[in-house]
């Protein structure tokens, strides 16, 4: 089960963070990032995890290695030619 921080108000939490937990939840991830665009609720974005705070560099370094990955990927997909 992932650590929601209950103690935030709920002016602080994200409109699909619940949706992000319960994600991360069914299918027993460590993390989950939920990015939505044109949701029922708006556009969002919600990140939950649970691993330790010594473990954060490294998933932080995997998560900035996926978004390269993906921005490359949405890159080669507009016709872009020139990459990083």
């Amino acid at each position: 089960m992932i650590d929601n921080n209950k103690s935030t108000s709920p002016a602080t939490q994200g409109k699909y963070d619940d949706l992000a937990i319960e994600l991360a939840d069914r299918v027993e991830a460590q993390f989950s990032l939920l990015y939505v665009l044109g949701g029922n609720k708006g556009n969002g974005l919600s990140v939950q995890h649970m691993y330790t705070e010594e473990e954060k560099p490294e998933k932080m370094r995997f998560l900035a290695k996926t978004f390269d990955f993906l921005a490359e990927w949405a890159r080669k997909e507009a016709g872009d030619r020139a990459s990083h």
